[in-house]
């Protein structure tokens, strides 16, 4: 079986995209003007490709706006998840104020510029980490 090691991402507005990541703390590397990545720790890649390069890359169907895909940011602590979702709705990427979810996680969700969800959690103490 395959690893999952690649979440591509196509976006409208490169530039627009890297400054809300820069407000999630995360800094990309640029490969050229329409691509850039980010590597974490545990060797994952987050891609970022300007939505004019998808059918160099076989995509044929329009783009929609948040689609049913989200990205999950773990956080340290679940003041951070707070932080990070204050900073984000300031500048009007907020979409879901942070809670206590009952399976266990401090939980918020933003909304990067092409309206695609991007979930913040963090391990509320006896939680699961998953």
């Amino acid at each position: 079986m395959g690893e999952p090691t690649i979440v591509g991402v196509f976006v409208s507005d490169v530039e627009a995209t890297l400054t809300f990541y820069a407000l999630l703390g995360f800094a990309f590397t640029r490969e050229d003007p329409q691509h850039c990545h980010l590597r974490s720790p545990n060797g994952m890649q987050i891609m970022i490709n300007d939505e004019r390069l998808a059918p160099r890359m076989g995509v044929r169907e329009p783009f929609t706006a948040g689609g049913r895909t989200s990205l999950g940011i773990r956080c340290a602590t679940a003041a951070e998840v707070d932080e990070i979702y204050t900073r984000c709705a300031e500048e009007g990427f907020g979409a879901v104020a942070p809670f206590d979810a009952p399976w266990g996680h401090r939980y918020a969700t933003v909304r990067d510029p092409d309206g695609s969800r991007v979930d913040l959690y963090a391990v509320l103490p006896a939680g699961p980490d998953h």
